[in-house]
Formats: structure tokens, C-alpha cells, sequence
């Protein structure tokens, strides 16, 4: 988790592929004894398109740093 005054640091990386392209987006942590990748999460998605992926990163990138948050049980903070 990270301090309030650490911003999140999110990277990316839009790679060619058949029939498209592959969208990676993952935020960066350091390994350690228990973390064997160099990344907290990953997400991958296939996009028909570079301009798709990078609509599809803009999106993103609005509801990860939206500041209405909601839990895993459904309840919204910060309205």
C-alpha cells in the first residue's frame, strides 16, 4: 500500500499481435522474499487496435484515479 504523499505509478505497454494488439498495464513494485515479479498487479487485454488500447487506457486511467472508491462487498466511499 502506499503512503497518501507516494502517488501511484501505473506503466504500460502496447505490443502488436495477430489480429491486433495486447494491452498491459501493471503497477510496479520491488521484489522481494515473497514477491518473485517485479509488479504488484498485471492486467492484460487484446484491443483491435492501437487507438483502441489507448482509448481503452485513458478509461482506465479515469476510474483508477476516480475518487469514488468501492469495496469488494459493493459499498462506495469518498461520494
Amino acid at each position: 500500500m502506499h503512503p497518501p504523499s507516494i502517488p501511484h505509478l501505473l506503466k504500460y505497454n502496447i505490443t502488436p499481435v495477430a489480429g491486433g494488439v495486447l494491452l498491459r498495464i501493471w503497477e510496479p513494485a520491488e521484489r522481494d522474499d515473497v514477491r518473485v515479479k517485479p509488479f504488484l498487479y498485471m492486467l492484460k487485454y487484446r484491443l483491435a487496435s492501437e487507438s483502441e488500447a489507448r482509448k481503452f487506457l485513458a478509461d482506465y486511467l479515469l476510474v483508477y484515479k476516480s475518487p469514488v472508491l468501492q469495496t469488494s462487498h459493493g459499498k462506495r466511499t469518498g461520494d
